[in-house]
């Protein structure tokens, strides 16, 4: 055969396999979006079923669907009669993060368990929206401690300034995980206005504000602050923080660190000292307010 003719007999071969591939990946992709949209009308359907086991079952599957067409029949479910399907589709919600759910989840704050209220905090947290922080700041006052370590956790993934003064009032709170929270909130809004409270709490060794706020007072790098950031950590401290202290620059905390992670049942694989994930340095913060530590 002539060696054109058979170069070209190729290139429509590779053609030809070419176009029935594509062929295939499209019928494919369109098989596999109406599968997910039976499986979704079908889990939305079940939101209404008589057996409450079901509606929960429904409402956890849609979250992990993330389709944001159920966003509406999700909303509904706040209203369910049973709380646990309640909280479920708050976190549903929260896992769409569509803002058509800002009012339902806002109203949700209102329900009568707390598991509830907390999970729609949450949610609104992750949804970012900035029209939930005025009425998540009054459940910093919320009767149950979980609902007001959950808003103030969420405050701070928001920041909104909006959020400041009250999260400072909240690092009075008699939880201790509530002051941490608020504590981690505040550090992470990065307002001014906390540079005084948080020095004081330093002052006065409040672990869980400490340990809130450790990369605070790790950023402002205070020579003789690391014995109140070493109680902090073994009082309430994880992995993560432990990791921070190894890596900020501080010989002191970096042994700290170490001695948590060997009583912790973990084992230091990596490099502490790698330039590459260090979340913050001893002393690179040193402009912040001094006022508290010396007044």
């Amino acid at each position: 055969m002539n060696p054109v003719t058979v170069r070209h007999c190729r290139q429509m071969g590779r053609q030809f396999i070419s176009g029935v591939w594509f062929t295939f990946c499209v019928l494919g992709f369109i098989s596999l979006a109406s599968g997910q949209s039976e499986r979704v009308s079908q889990l939305v359907g079940e939101l209404r079923d008589s057996n409450w086991t079901v509606r929960l079952d429904a409402a956890f599957a849609l979250g992990k669907l993330k389709d944001r067409g159920t966003v509406v029949a999700l909303t509904a479910a706040l209203k369910d009669t049973d709380a646990d399907v309640r909280r479920t589709a708050a976190k549903a919600l929260g896992e769409i993060r569509d803002q058509r759910a800002v009012e339902p989840l806002i109203a949700a704050l209102r329900d009568e368990e707390p598991q509830v209220r907390a999970c729609a905090a949450r949610a609104l947290g992750e949804i970012g929206d900035s029209r939930a922080v005025s009425p998540l700041i009054p459940e910093l006052k919320d009767a149950d401690a979980g609902v007001r370590s959950s808003v103030a956790a969420w405050l701070g993934t928001i920041k909104d300034p909006r959020a400041v003064e009250p999260l400072i009032a909240a690092l009075k709170d008699p939880e201790p995980d509530v002051q941490l929270r608020a504590a981690r909130a505040l550090d992470e809004i990065k307002d001014p206005r906390a540079d005084v409270p948080l020095m004081a709490a330093l002052k006065g060794k409040e672990e869980p504000v400490v340990g809130g706020a450790y990369r605070f007072f790790i950023g402002l790098g205070q020579e003789g602050s690391e014995d109140a950031l070493i109680a902090a950590l073994n009082g309430f401290g994880n992995k993560e923080m432990a990791l921070d202290f190894l890596k900020c620059g501080n010989p002191k905390l970096a042994d700290a660190g170490r001695l948590w992670a060997r009583t912790n049942g973990y084992e230091i694989v990596a490099d502490p000292n790698s330039i590459y994930s260090i979340s913050v340095w001893w002393g690179s913060e040193r402009t912040m307010v001094t006022s508290a530590s010396t007044s």
